[in-house]
């Protein structure tokens, strides 16, 4: 997650705003919350449940509107419980006018000032990736497993736990209708808990059935994975003494049990904190050679045997995508070049120099990620 909060990607703007988001229903929800986090909450006012309301509404337009148009699907199980539980249909309606107006209003007239006519942007990106003629499967696809690896290396143990969150919401639901009565505290408890789960089961039916997979596309839901392990542990140490009462398993079975489940959330603790570790050091040791190899281009001797060249070539093959960004070119007379490689994509081209530079239309640019050999220095289109 330390890479998620850092990298510049709308997926991580969607990230912060999705907590923010998430926090403010939750604290709106303050009885389910008490009840979840086992904390005492001071009675809220009116007036303050209505603004933590606002709060999570904005966050999730803002969030879908200024960075990442899917990540509204996390806001799915909020309007539904604005509208069909709490009945306050008309403040969703009025709180999405406020965010076209005061959100996605500024953003189309700067948009379209810089690219020289009407332009929504958010629209753009779900037009071209869900209805256009391509779509992002151009870029690659991956298998079903994809993302279970990819959570595995990222939350190890909390992945797991994480994804077991919905299935053990619905055991426990289970477990409090066969030994308890279906109270009305009972049913809050429950709607506690599928109230935090909900989000992230959206994403991962969405996401994880996509042809197309991508690390970053999980990034606004990376909290929610450590939300919904901590859930999991939660649940663990609630039906584990019950389930032993159901199977009537032996009194010593039983102790050993509960035991073992209260030791859980520290050994979780240690074992991901470990695991962490070791993955972080291991990225770090086993992809940092970009990083220093571009910074090294600036040191002295580089520099002083090019000080006399009024163009400075840099380039680069088919590991072009590990260039960290132009500012790590030392001065205006370096520029990043493409040598044809086993890489037969679209490769990025440079903004104009003249001052309509947004606005103005380029060449040799395609919407099917086909090559584009005016990309290449060097090659005269054969071969």
């Amino acid at each position: 997650m330390y890479i998620a909060a850092a990298a510049y990607l709308p997926s991580s703007f969607a990230m912060y705003l999705t907590m923010v988001a998430m926090g403010a229903w939750f604290e709106s929800n303050y009885k389910s919350t008490a009840v979840l986090f086992n904390i005492v909450t001071l009675r809220l006012t009116e007036s303050l449940l209505l603004v933590l309301m606002q709060v999570s509404i904005m966050a999730v337009a803002a969030s879908a509107i200024v960075g990442w148009p899917f990540s509204a699907a996390l806001g799915l199980p909020l309007a539904l419980e604005l509208i069909f539980f709490k009945q306050k249909l008309l403040l969703f309606v009025k709180y999405c006018a406020v965010a076209l107006v005061t959100i996605a209003g500024p953003l189309f007239i700067i948009d379209s000032l810089y690219y020289g006519k009407a332009v929504f942007t958010p629209l753009n990106i779900l037009l071209y990736n869900v209805f256009g003629g391509g779509g992002p499967d151009l870029y690659g696809v991956e298998p079903w497993t994809f993302y279970f690896f990819n959570g595995l290396l990222n939350f190890n143990g909390v992945f797991v736990l994480a994804m077991a969150a919905g299935l053990l919401v619905e055991m426990k639901v289970v477990v409090d209708m066969w030994l308890t009565q279906d109270t009305k505290q009972d049913r809050t408890y429950s709607s506690g808990y599928r109230a935090a789960v909900q989000p992230l089961l959206v994403w991962i039916v969405i996401f994880f059935t996509q042809a197309h997979k991508e690390e970053r596309f999980l990034f606004p839901v990376y909290p929610l994975f450590a939300l919904n392990a901590a859930i999991s542990l939660q649940l663990l140490q609630d039906t584990t003494p019950f389930l032993c009462i159901l199977v009537r398993a032996p009194r010593m079975l039983t102790s050993v049990a509960r035991s073992c489940v209260r030791a859980l959330p520290v050994l979780v603790v240690v074992v991901h904190t470990l695991l962490s570790i070791s993955r972080a050091t291991m990225l770090y040791k086993g992809y940092h050679a970009p990083l220093d190899l571009y910074g090294s281009i600036s040191t002295q001797p580089i520099l002083s045997h090019v000080k006399t060249l009024d163009e400075v070539n840099l380039c680069v093959g088919k590991e072009w995508y590990r260039v960290p960004s132009s500012f790590f070119l030392p001065d205006k007379r370096w520029k990043l070049r493409f040598i044809r490689s086993d890489f037969r994509g679209q490769l990025p081209k440079p903004y104009s120099s003249f001052k309509n530079a947004t606005s103005a239309i380029p060449e040799n640019m395609n919407d099917m990620n086909q090559e584009e050999p005016s990309r290449y220095v060097g090659w005269d289109g054969k071969g």
